[in-house]
């Protein structure tokens, strides 16, 4: 278990500069392995935090609640489900909402981010993840988290989440379609939509549209949709307390097996059994 920081339960602003697997909240389980430590972290109720900053960059995932962060150029109010990139040593405040927040926190060795190609600027700012595929690991090593997985199983997955974080900038790939976006986010939000329509959505033949999706998003249309479908259901069964099968078929599953065989397929334990650590 990782130790808290001092500043922790103290006088705020005692310390500003928290160290690897320290954190402003109550840490209910951590787990460290070769660059990378992961960590739940709870807040039970609302209060604003000092400003702050964390010696490694790092990726949190919103479970529960809700918050607010304050950078020295920008305020943003984010929800349940959304992961955020913080940049090692980056100052900023944040304001815990009414009902708490409950956060899944993965820090990354800035030498494991050394070799990635990453836009300028991403070292100003906070940012927001749009990748499924970063969602999708997440959720493996929220699970892994609490399975008690080896360090390989988490390097592994920390490596594979530091490779997505900006994937498709700068990697000198011909400019992708202008529709190609509008496609990837009804595939997210309409688990049914049928290829068809899609397809006339982008003013494309359904050829084109399968083929130029795999050219630049490195996967199928249907890969795509099934990890959007795998990811909706995962932050649905940490953060809902509405039934597993009413959640199976709001994110597109045939029905409640349908979607218990994916998700354990992905990320190593079954609907039933996430729930009841989340």
């Amino acid at each position: 278990m990782a130790a808290q920081c001092p500043s922790c339960e103290g006088t705020p602003g005692t310390r500003d500069r928290l160290a690897v697997g320290a954190y402003l909240g109550q840490v209910a389980r951590s787990a460290t392995a070769p660059r990378c430590h992961l960590s739940a972290v709870a807040h039970v109720e609302a209060r604003a935090l000092p400003e702050h900053a964390h010696d490694w960059p790092f990726v949190s995932m919103l479970l529960k609640g809700s918050y607010v962060s304050r950078t020295r150029t920008r305020e943003i109010e984010f929800g349940r489900s959304t992961a955020v990139y913080h940049p090692g040593a980056f100052q900023h405040r944040d304001e815990i909402g009414r009902d708490g927040a409950t956060f899944l926190c993965l820090q990354l060795d800035p030498a494991l981010l050394r070799d990635i190609d990453m836009p300028r600027g991403c070292d100003d700012d906070i940012a927001t993840l749009d990748e499924d595929q970063a969602y999708l690991a997440l959720g493996a090593l929220y699970c892994a988290l609490w399975t008690g997985a080896d360090e390989f199983v988490f390097e592994a997955l920390a490596a594979e989440l530091a490779a997505c974080l900006f994937s498709g900038d700068g990697d000198g790939r011909r400019a992708e379609p202008a529709w190609l976006k509008r496609v990837e986010g009804r595939l997210r939000e309409e688990m049914r939509v049928p290829l068809a329509d899609l397809a006339e959505d982008a003013g494309v033949h359904v050829t084109t549209l399968t083929r130029l999706f795999r050219r630049h998003r490195n996967c199928s249309i249907g890969e795509f949709r099934a990890c959007a479908r795998a990811r909706r259901a995962f932050l649905e069964i940490v953060g809902d307390d509405a039934p597993l099968a009413e959640i199976s078929l709001a994110a597109g599953y045939a029905d409640q097996s349908h979607m218990t065989r994916d998700v354990a397929a992905i990320f190593g334990l079954s609907p039933g059994r996430i729930r009841s650590r989340a």
